[in-house]
Formats: structure tokens, sequence, C-alpha cells
């Protein structure tokens, strides 16, 4: 593996430049070293420092991988492929493309790790970028750091760092996350999202909020292809358009059927204000479910029953109770003044 090849090229040539040997070689040069074809069209070999500079359409192929890039250099003794240039070109079996301007490959490891800025695409559209970062080719996985940024189709979600697994199209982020779709965001301490099963994970300190929600969870199930939500742990929600706080261990929310379910020691505490005042109700059970139905998907005879409901509850119960007492008070003194024989 020490020994590097020269497979081809259409001419070779031997200089000596400022006291060192040189192989010169115009291709498209052909080399082999570490299971690695390098090629390029021209070659310059420096026999002493066993280094070589390749220029012009450079590629590196090894296992399925390839990179790609106007320059090159070669530092055989460490097996380290430097590139620069304006766009470097790293793509897997999969297609997944990695473009940066700086990038260190090395072909023993099958490491590459990139700086000063970077964007992957994966095979389905999905794109990262970080400003730092590095590729293991063996176990085909993308480590990002600093300023990471990744981007759905309808999602986008800024972290500290994350890995991609390619093989398993699984992301997993790190501290920091923060996920924006449409007006929510959501925040978090750590998460991953499985692309092949469009599913996203949160937890630690997960924070919901929209313009008439905010919530609180220890851990989050997000499904993009039902908009299907779990919230387990710890679970706080606030609804501002209905006054309705809830609290509960564990929250199930239906997008289909816009029905939310809550458990494991449920309780809702609502507001309702009317013709100026304000009354809370306080209320738990083992289940609670909330939905809305329309007027013409309830029966009439449940429609009546709520209506007599609500005219009870409008009732002063004070009041009611201190007008039976007054009519009783006066219907007891009527009684004695009728039975009394003075008056007779």
């Amino acid at each position: 593996d020490s020994l590097v090849r020269l497979l081809s090229g259409k001419s070779a040539q031997l200089l000596e430049i400022d006291g060192m040997s040189y192989r010169k070689i115009v291709g498209p040069a052909r080399f082999f070293h570490n299971n690695t074809y390098l090629i390029c069209d021209t070659a310059l070999w420096n026999v002493d420092t066993r280094v070589i500079d390749a220029i012009g359409n450079v590629q590196i192929i090894q296992d399925q991988t390839e990179l790609q890039s106007e320059k090159m250099k070669y530092y055989i003794d460490t097996d380290l492929a430097e590139f620069r240039g304006d766009v470097v070109q790293l793509q897997d079996k999969d297609n997944n493309t990695l473009r940066t301007k700086f990038l260190d490959y090395n072909t023993k490891d099958s490491v590459a790790v990139f700086f000063r800025g970077g964007s992957m695409r994966d095979k389905d559209g999905q794109i990262i970028e970080s400003q730092t970062g590095t590729y293991d080719s063996k176990i085909k996985t993308f480590d990002f750091a600093t300023d990471v940024n990744m981007f759905t189709d309808s999602i986008f979600i800024k972290t500290n760092t994350l890995r991609y697994q390619s093989e398993m199209s699984l992301a997993t982020f790190g501290t920091g996350t923060n996920a924006w779709k449409e007006d929510n965001m959501l925040s978090a301490e750590q998460g991953w999202y499985d692309r092949g099963r469009e599913l996203f994970f949160f937890t630690r300190q997960v924070h919901l909020m929209s313009d008439t929600q905010e919530a609180w969870c220890d851990s989050l199930y997000f499904n993009r292809n039902t908009s299907d939500i779990q919230m387990y742990g710890n679970v706080q929600l606030t609804d501002t358009t209905r006054n309705v706080s809830g609290l509960a261990g564990k929250l199930d929310y239906v997008d289909s059927l816009s029905i939310v379910t809550l458990t494991r020691d449920p309780a809702v505490i609502a507001v309702t204000e009317e013709e100026g005042q304000k009354d809370t109700v306080y209320f738990g059970a083992d289940t609670l479910i909330h939905y809305t139905l329309k007027m013409f998907e309830i029966d009439s005879l449940t429609i009546a029953d709520a209506a007599t409901r609500k005219a009870n509850l409008d009732i002063d119960p004070v009041t009611e109770f201190r007008r039976k007492a007054a009519e009783e008070a006066a219907k007891k003194a009527a009684e004695e003044a009728a039975n009394d024989p003075n008056k007779k």
C-alpha cells in the first residue's frame, strides 16, 4: 500500500527543478494507491518529497465514493488528498452529494474532512449545510458541526451538530435544535428524523409555539405523512383561542379528525368570560378527549339537553337561594298572620 503505481498516461517526463526530481505525467494520468484511483489531466510528482500535484479534472475513486475538483495535492506518506477549488464535490454510491471549497480526504481511513462551509444534498433532495464536517466512507455517515441547517420540503431545522447515516436515511440532531414548519416552531436538546418513515422525534426540554398555542413536554413524535403528534412526560398545553390549559402524562393528536386525547392523570382548566364576568372550571378524569362536531352531526335530543344544562348554569345560585329564602319567609309570615287570633 505504500507504493504509488502509475497505471497510464499519454506521456511521462523526468525533470529536475531547484535540485529536486520530478515526474511529469500528461494524461489523463491514472494512479493507484490504497485501493484508490487518482485521475487528472496533468500530474507533477515530486519524487523527493513524495507529493503529487494533480491539475485539471481531478478525480479520486474509492469503493463507489468519488471526489472531484480542478486541483489536488496528494501527500503519499500521510495518505492525504488535499482538495482546493471553486467547487470540490464528494458523491457516494447513493448519489448523496457534498460540495465545498476546502476538503481533505484520507485514502487509507476513507474519511473526508471539510471546513469553511459545505452543503450536502441527499438522494431525496434534502439539504444539510454546516461550517465544518466529516464523511466516513466505510460506515456511510456524514457528521456536520457549527451552524448546521437542514432543509426539507416543508421543515427547516437549525442545530449545533447533526449526524446523517445515509444507508438508513436517518438524521440525528444534537443540542440547541430548533425547527420551523410554516408559523409553528419547536425547540429541543436532542432528536432524530427517519426519512424512510417520515417520522420526527424530539426529546429533552421540548417546547412548541404557534400563533394560538404553546406546549411543553419531555418527548414528542411527529408523523409528516399524517401530521399526527404524540407527546410524553409532563405535557402542558395552553390554547389562547379557547382559554384552555391542560396537563397530562401523555397527549395524542389525530390531525385528520382534529381530536386531542389526554391520558395519565390529565387535568384541564377552562376560563369563560361572558358579559364582563369570568368563570374558571377545573376538571380531571382518567381520559379526557377534545373534539369538535358540526351542529347537524349532533342528535336533536342531545342539543335539547345541552340547552337545558346551559340554562341551569346561567342561574346565579346565590341569587336563587336568596329568592327562595325570601319566598319561604313571606309565605311563613302570611301563614302566621292568618293564624294570629288578635287579627280575627
